[in-house]
């Protein structure tokens, strides 16, 4: 399972302790996309049937709550938006997902 993206190559599984944590605004520069494109992505436009695209805990966080700035996962963002495999994106979701802190400290119990 490997990671590439435009700007990025890998040739081992992409870790959390890999990825970026952006903020919306470094997000939209980096991945040249509009704010209205990633505010699509993230809440969906419930009015019109369209659901969010981001998962929260996988492409995003808030990590001091509700009132905090959501940060973004840079790299699983890129991935998705560049990687026509979908199954290999899966695959880069599921290594980051099980080298999280809490997945290795669940797997040691």
């Amino acid at each position: 399972m490997t990671k590439s993206s435009a700007s990025n190559s890998r040739t081992t599984p992409l870790r959390f302790e890999d990825c970026r944590l952006v903020s919306k605004h470094q997000a939209v520069k980096e991945l040249g996309i509009s704010e209205t494109t990633l505010k699509v992505w993230h809440n969906g436009i419930p009015s019109q049937g369209i659901k969010p695209t981001l998962a929260k805990g996988v492409y995003w966080c808030q990590p001091g709550g509700i009132t905090s700035p959501v940060l973004y996962n840079l790299d699983l963002v890129r991935d998705w938006m560049f990687n026509p495999d979908a199954e290999a994106h899966k695959a880069a979701v599921r290594a980051v997902l099980a080298s999280m802190p809490s997945s290795r400290a669940m797997s040691a119990a």
